[in-house]
């Protein structure tokens, strides 16, 4: 059985959600020049499921910025760069980066050009970066403004975005978790399929799942409630950092009726 996870607000937590209220029982880890945190209890639980099934965790974290968790870094298998990267040991599966070299051929020089373009708007700094020379990212203050521009201005054929707060995504159309899911549940020869995130990056691999699915909402989101995910998605409100006990709660609670039907 495979369970596949978002990270950022799935997962793991900025400081911003840890209060007087909850700090005593959460867990603190280093994050480049930050701290992420879980409770207590979900890195115990992430620990012991990571020993009974596929733990795949599924970000569009660059590979750098994945390897700074060090409660995930160990898991034998994971998706960075929203699916253009998949790591096996902590090494990148090379049959995998030729298939997306070989789509980055037909797609690298319009996105650079696109990330000129981008680079002009009074919406964005000079922080526009090429992530791992895969996909543009960048920060804005003037969200509407620079959604507004996306919409008008990419090839739709090639690209799509996503903007989450103030967080600007551009992929090539190819590049999502759920393709790179997909390649490796057929690698695995796995079927049986847990999912969780937060964003509409991950609704994919969420319509993908056979056992079950969870959609945590906090603060703020990055899609309006016109989507359309399978019935067995459980959505999540405003729980926060336990967010993701709950969510490792209930994947060691499928696991486990699993095991008791398979017995």
């Amino acid at each position: 059985m495979v369970f596949a996870t978002d990270l950022d607000r799935t997962m793991i937590y900025s400081r911003s959600f840890v209060t007087k209220d909850n700090m005593e029982y959460l867990a603190m880890f280093p994050d480049g020049q930050v701290s992420n945190f879980m409770t207590k209890k979900a890195y115990e639980l992430l620990n012991e499921l990571k020993k009974r099934m596929f733990v795949v965790p599924c970000t569009t974290r660059s590979l750098e910025q994945f390897t700074r968790l060090i409660q995930f870094r160990d898991c034998e298998y994971a998706i960075c760069d929203n699916g253009a990267t998949i790591l096996h040991n902590g090494k990148v599966n090379k049959q995998w980066e030729l298939v997306v070299n070989k789509n980055m051929e037909f797609c690298t020089r319009d996105l650079l050009e696109l990330q000129d373009k981008i680079k002009e708007q009074s919406f964005v700094g000079n922080n526009i970066k090429f992530v791992d020379n895969y996909f543009l990212f960048f920060k804005t203050n003037m969200v509407l403004e620079c959604r507004d521009w996306l919409e008008e201005n990419i090839d739709k054929n090639k690209f799509y975005y996503s903007i989450s707060g103030k967080k600007c995504y551009v992929f090539p159309k190819f590049m999502t978790k759920d393709n790179a899911l997909r390649y490796l549940l057929d690698t695995l020869n796995e079927t049986d399929l847990i999912a969780s995130g937060d964003s509409q990056l991950d609704f994919g691999m969420l319509n993908m799942v056979t056992k079950g699915a969870f959609l945590p909402l906090n603060d703020y989101h990055d899609f309006d409630f016109n989507f359309n995910l399978a019935e067995n998605v459980t959505i999540l409100n405003n729980m926060g950092v336990n967010g993701g006990e709950y969510i490792l709660c209930q994947v060691k609670n499928i696991l486990e009726k699993g095991s008791e039907t398979n017995d």
